[in-house]
Parts: structure tokens; sequence; C-alpha cells
């Protein structure tokens, strides 16, 4: 087994992949096809919009939240993502159709998964990103006792319950 190494682990996704594939075939109905016209104006600002945050929040990491460039480029996808909010309500067959955020389902897992996706950044950024959480998404914490922590967890400074939660 040591010849193979860890990487074989991932091996298991094939079974679990050709296992739901078979499911889906056997229970899920074809979707109707319909043409849709493009939208690039749509396309392109959802594009640089989520490259501009996602180089942002990696910037952020690197270099930290008060920097040039990852002030640079949290600004510019904000403005972009304004931008796209903007022209999606204006075009006939909009890239996401808007009334999808009326259903309040679909808002709640969208908001979960932000929040979600965001603790996990918190947890590898561990500066700027605990103080912006607590104030802007302090209700979102699913692990309590760390909330306001902004200490490594292997830090000598740590407490003992923060080292054994790793």
């Amino acid at each position: 087994m040591a010849s193979v190494g860890w990487r074989a682990i991932f091996l298991v996704n094939v079974p679990v992949g050709l296992a739901a594939a078979r499911v889906l075939a056997r229970h899920a109905d074809e979707t109707t096809r319909r043409l849709r016209p493009l939208d690039l104006p749509g396309q392109l600002l959802a594009m640089f919009s989520l490259a501009a945050l996602t180089r942002g929040f990696i910037s952020a990491g690197a270099h930290g939240w008060t920097a040039g460039v990852t002030l640079a480029l949290g600004i510019s996808g904000v403005v972009g993502s304004a931008a796209f909010v903007l022209v999606e309500r204006t075009v006939r067959r909009p890239l996401i159709d808007p009334d999808v955020f009326r259903d309040k389902a679909f808002t709640t897992l969208a908001g979960i998964g932000f929040v979600f996706n965001f603790r996990l950044y918190r947890r590898s950024a561990r500066t700027m990103a605990v103080k912006l959480e607590c104030a802007v998404v302090p209700v979102s914490d699913l692990d309590g006792a760390r909330r306001y922590e902004v200490v490594e967890p292997h830090s000598p400074l740590a407490s003992n319950t923060t080292r054994r939660s790793q």
C-alpha cells in the first residue's frame, strides 16, 4: 500500500461517480432543451467579478487586506458585481433569472453556502478576515468558543482547547 501513495484515496470517487451516474440515468427526467441567446455582457461581467474577487482573496492572504493590489481587486470585484446586477435587470434573457432569488429556500441555502465558504477561508487567513467576519456575519459562528480568537492554533498563546479542536 505504501507504494501506491496517499493519492490513491481519490480513486474512491470512481465507483461513487459511476453509481451516481447510474442512479441519475434511472430516476432523473430529461430536461427540455431551449435555445437561449448568449448574454455576453452578463457572461463578461460575471467572469470579471468572480476573477477579481477570487484574486483579491488570494492577494489578501499573501499581502494583507490593506495592500493596494488587494484593495484594487476587491473594489473592482464589488463594482463588477454591482454592474452585473444592474445589467442583468435590463436584459431580456438574463444569465441568472432574478426570480430565483425570490425563493426563500434558495436564498437561504445560498446564504448558508456563502457563510460556510467564508468560514473556510477565515480558518486559513486568520488576520483581518476574523475582524471582518465579526463585523459582517457574527451569527454565522458554527464553532462557538473560537469566535474572536485571532491567535494561530499552534502558537504558544493559543489555548489548549484551540489546539485540540484543530
